[in-house]
């Protein structure tokens, strides 16, 4: 018998988890050209964030089927990825060349909680 995962196939259920990646690339890659064309950096990372949480709210409050539920995934993932070249450009606007550089590491270092974390609490 094949695994599944709800009414889906674990294959099927892979390849509609890719649909929310896919949607993000190019939006990612368009809010990371108009924040270098215009230097705003503030809103290009604030105006994605707001609507990838509109979105997952929208999910979680509404019953919705699985089209729908890919629809609101990928515009919240959208959302979240598209604010990361603008939110890593931030730091060098008022740091210095070394401050930044050391602010953005500190923050990587800090991301490694997601690897380790869960592996230290079980």
């Amino acid at each position: 018998m094949l695994p599944r995962v709800g009414h889906l196939r674990a294959v099927q259920t892979w390849w509609y988890t890719a649909i929310p990646a896919l949607a993000a690339v190019p939006v990612m890659l368009l809010c990371g050209w108009h924040s270098d064309r215009t230097g705003e950096r503030e809103w290009q990372t604030a105006i994605p964030r707001l609507a990838g949480a509109a979105a997952m709210a929208g999910a979680a409050l509404v019953r919705v089927n699985l089209f729908s539920a890919l629809v609101l995934f990928s515009v919240a993932f959208a959302g979240v990825v598209a604010a990361y070249q603008s939110l890593w450009a931030i730091p060098s606007t008022f740091l210095g060349a070394s401050a930044a550089a050391t602010s953005i590491g500190l923050n990587s270092i800090g991301n490694l909680d997601g690897s380790f974390g869960p592996y230290t609490i079980g």
